[in-house]
């Protein structure tokens, strides 16, 4: 009983060392670099491996996606990291609650502001799915309130009496 006490004091020990090191000696960012989406790197890839990849193309054929392709969108990107609720453009219109689902897949992107190889943004690619068949994604804070007001899916034209 006494050597198990005394292990579980070293292996306790040793783990706490272990931590405060990473603490003293942090990982050194790696350069950022822009490259081409890959399916694969970006399901095993970290934060900025993914917002590496990021690009306009990408997010134009996430677009082109249907509500219903959701299983075709995790064949793409794999699940998403979180998957929350949000308000969105058409809140209230037309007998619509407003929420959508919204998928977020967290990335790390250039923040142009600074530094780019020492400050990376941290961000989330937003996938918004619209109540009426729609998906709409853009870039944004990883964190806070995500509501969005692009148009998602097919709106109503508001009548007017004026020519």
């Amino acid at each position: 009983m006494k050597k198990q006490i005394i292990f579980l004091c070293i292996a306790v020990g040793l783990m706490a060392s272990c931590t405060s090191l990473t603490k003293i000696f942090p990982k050194q960012p790696r350069p950022f670099q822009e490259r081409e989406f890959n399916s694969a790197d970006w399901k095993n890839g970290d934060y900025q491996t993914r917002g590496e990849m990021l690009n306009p193309k990408l997010l134009e054929q996430i677009r082109n996606f249907k509500t219903n392709q959701s299983d075709q969108i995790i064949e793409l990107l794999g699940k998403p990291d979180q998957i929350t609720k949000a308000r969105c453009c058409y809140s209230g219109r037309s007998g619509q609650s407003g929420e959508v689902d919204l998928w977020l897949y967290y990335v790390e992107t250039k923040n142009w502001e600074k530094d780019a190889n020492t400050n990376l943004k941290k961000q989330a690619l937003k996938i918004y799915f619209g109540d009426i068949g729609g998906i709409s994604s853009k870039v944004g804070d990883r964190d806070g309130n995500h509501d969005y007001f692009p148009a998602i899916g097919y709106l109503k034209p508001l009548k007017t009496n004026k020519l």
